[in-house]
């Protein structure tokens, strides 16, 4: 079922490429020109994750801590989270360093697939899965959308930004336009950076991860029923 859904993913970005508008930014509601629809990438060599699905947050925080069994982040704490990743131009894709929680950190490899604006990358670690994301929405200025099919058969979304936050007017736009897709609107995370770029409370934070978010549970086990 997943090398279907996978197959027909694909087949409908060809079809969008020839029949959806573009901006003049060069991207509509589908692919566009570079892989995250900023332009050109040297102008934004970081971006933020300000939005995503529950699902995505939760297999983001699995990725940082590269591990599954982690225990759950309280809301409260996700102001902390700060959420950032630099990017690289390699031959065949691009080469990732995102950051989290602190000091916590991951390296990945985002290979082209031979579509416009659909992409792949590897496991993080052993026991996780690889994934295809499509950038699906994207204004060309202040935000990019990209939905995650898991190689298990799980659907998400995220969205990152050069900026640390977006407008209401984006968030509207891009919670319309999930739900289109037949994401719940119930498992939207706006992420609140209001704490980012606080270096003395990124420490303290930082502390507390180190020492009390220690993996100490199975898994993930309601990782389906958050997809959506």
């Amino acid at each position: 079922m997943n090398f279907t859904f996978r197959n027909i993913l694909a087949v409908s970005y060809l079809i969008l490429m020839a029949i959806l508008p573009v901006t003049e930014a060069g991207f509509g509601t589908g692919p566009g020109t570079d892989p995250y629809g900023f332009g050109d990438e040297s102008d934004f060599p970081e971006f933020h994750f300000v939005m995503m699905s529950k699902e995505q947050l939760t297999r983001l925080t699995q990725n940082l801590h590269h591990s599954i069994q982690v225990d759950p982040i309280p809301l409260e704490d996700l102001k902390y989270a700060c959420f950032s990743m630099t990017h690289t131009i390699a031959p065949n894709g691009t080469l990732h360093t995102v950051t989290g929680f602190g000091d916590l950190s991951l390296d990945l490899f985002v290979a082209l697939t031979g579509f416009p604006g659909l992409f792949r990358s590897d496991p993080m670690f052993p026991t996780n899965v690889a994934n295809l994301v499509s950038l699906s929405l994207s204004n060309g200025v202040s935000f990019t959308l990209g939905v995650v099919c898991h190689d298990d058969g799980v659907g998400a979304w995220i969205v990152n930004s050069p900026n640390w936050s977006i407008s209401e007017e984006d968030i509207y736009a891009i919670s319309q336009h999930v739900a289109s897709l037949g994401f719940n609107m119930d498992n939207i995370v706006v992420m609140d950076n209001s704490k980012c770029g606080d270096q003395q409370d990124l420490k303290s934070y930082n502390k507390y991860t180190t020492q009390h978010r220690k993996p100490n549970r199975n898994g993930n086990q309601n990782c389906k029923s958050q997809a959506y």
